[in-house]
């Protein structure tokens, strides 16, 4: 027996049947076929805790590189997708912005990781992550499961823009269901991990950036909103 679990809003997510349960085969599927399952909070937990002991804060590498290569392969799920459904769209840079805001936070919201948006108002890309599954399921581990989606988020972005960037959190919110993450070059991420490091707070790291007190001359993040031009968004219509 198949059992459709509905989305409660179409508004969010447009596919309302995204997961179909088949209780008799004990199989979960997405709309397109793949094998799906859902991960309990207790194993998650576990599973961090496990890692947390056996290599301390080596971890926290491990999970973001497994993010970098996590954000890869969706990325190349996301390309095929988008590309199917519109046969006009020679290349994947060429969708507009709010097409692309609209198909991303489809990958989040479908899976339950929560919701994102990004920032336009800052000379370089923040990435903003809402309703965390993970920071609710394992707040204990607030910052492994950051390091986790700040790879994913340099992973796909890398590969989207075709340019290598690094990514980190930012905003140390302490309910752990919202995150911040700066996307740029890796020479500036490398400033503002040891700008976290020395103790700046998110304001500090902020006032920072816009004071362009980092290494100069290299490749910004804001060449990501350059990638998605208003022409671009004509050209789809």
């Amino acid at each position: 027996m198949a059992v459709k679990r509905k989305a409660e809003s179409l508004d969010t997510v447009e596919e309302d049947s995204y997961l179909v349960i088949n209780s008799d085969s004990g199989e979960i599927r997405t709309a397109s076929g793949e094998r799906a399952s859902i991960i309990a909070a207790g194993l998650l937990g576990a599973m961090c805790d496990a890692m947390h002991d056996k290599l301390g804060e080596e971890v926290r590498d491990v999970l973001y590189t497994a993010g970098v290569e996590w954000g890869r392969r969706e990325f190349e799920k996301f390309k095929a997708e988008a590309e199917a459904e519109n046969k006009l769209l020679y290349h994947i840079r060429n969708m507009g912005l709010n097409d692309f805001k609209v198909r991303f936070n489809q990958i989040l919201t479908r899976s339950g990781w929560g919701e994102f948006d990004i920032d336009e108002e800052h000379d370089f890309v923040f990435i903003h992550l809402n309703n965390s599954a993970y920071g609710e399921m394992v707040s204990q581990h607030n910052r492994m499961y950051n390091d986790l989606f700040a790879g994913f988020f340099a992973g796909f972005f890398s590969d989207l823009i075709g340019v290598d960037f690094d990514s980190v959190e930012v905003s140390f919110l302490k309910d752990n269901l919202e995150g911040i993450y700066l996307l740029a070059d890796e020479s500036v991420v490398m400033t503002v991990r040891k700008w976290i490091d020395d103790g700046k707070t998110h304001e500090e790291i902020h006032r920072s950036l816009e004071k362009r007190e980092y290494k100069k001359g290299r490749k910004k993040s804001a060449d990501v909103k350059e990638t998605y031009s208003e022409d671009a968004e004509e050209e789809l219509e």
